[in-house]
């Protein structure tokens, strides 16, 4: 499959795609241009979010769970690894992957520190097979402030948006939206009833 990229809009894609099929040179030729790549960054905010990174254009209060996970695991003097945070926890993780396989929804998930709660459900989700494990991390944000989770509400796709200690009226509106909602807790203060406390790591 010859497949060509361009960021510039080009109106006449299909007729030439269809030209060179046509051709049987290749068993397919696919045209990706500048509106397809804005729908596809529209519907995967998280890999908007990496290429704003590599644009040196990352919006404030706006994470990659990757990058949340790393900030956690190197924050000793040897990196902390998936399998140490899951020790001792396989109903918590359980939960987590029930929540995902599920409807929208949210789940609160209190820590020794909110970090602790993002990286467990990096964790969780590193349990998949890679390509599972691929899809969900194409679809989480981490978001730090409450204006950015109103703007990312409203987009057309489900996401899994990862919210520090943040207003329950914020999540209530996202998972009315049709996403689902990963609410870290750093200790018990403002929390909701229906909250997952991590047993700590022995």
């Amino acid at each position: 499959t010859f497949v060509f990229a361009t960021p510039r809009y080009w109106g006449a894609k299909d007729s030439w795609s269809a030209e060179r099929r046509a051709e049987g040179v290749f068993r397919d030729v696919r045209v990706i241009d500048g509106v397809d790549l804005a729908q596809l960054l529209e519907q995967t905010p998280s890999v908007s979010l990496w290429l704003a990174q590599k644009l040196g254009r990352v919006p404030t209060g706006i994470r990659l769970l990757g990058d949340a996970w790393r900030e956690w695991a190197f924050s000793t003097a040897i990196p902390l690894t998936e399998q140490l945070i899951l020790t001792g926890r396989d109903d918590p993780s359980t939960e987590i992957h029930r929540w995902l396989n599920g409807d929208a929804d949210a789940i609160g998930i209190q820590g020794e520190s909110t970090s602790e709660a993002i990286a467990f459900l990096y964790a969780s989700l590193s349990d998949y097979p890679r390509d599972l494990f691929d899809a969900y991390m194409s679809r989480v944000v981490v978001v730090d402030a409450p204006e950015i989770a109103r703007d990312i509400a409203n987009v057309p796709v489900p996401l899994i948006v990862v919210l520090a200690e943040m207003d329950p009226g914020i999540s209530n509106l996202l998972v009315s939206k049709g996403h689902h909602v990963f609410q870290a807790y750093g200790s018990g203060i403002g929390a909701p009833d229906r909250i997952t406390v991590l047993p700590r790591i022995g």
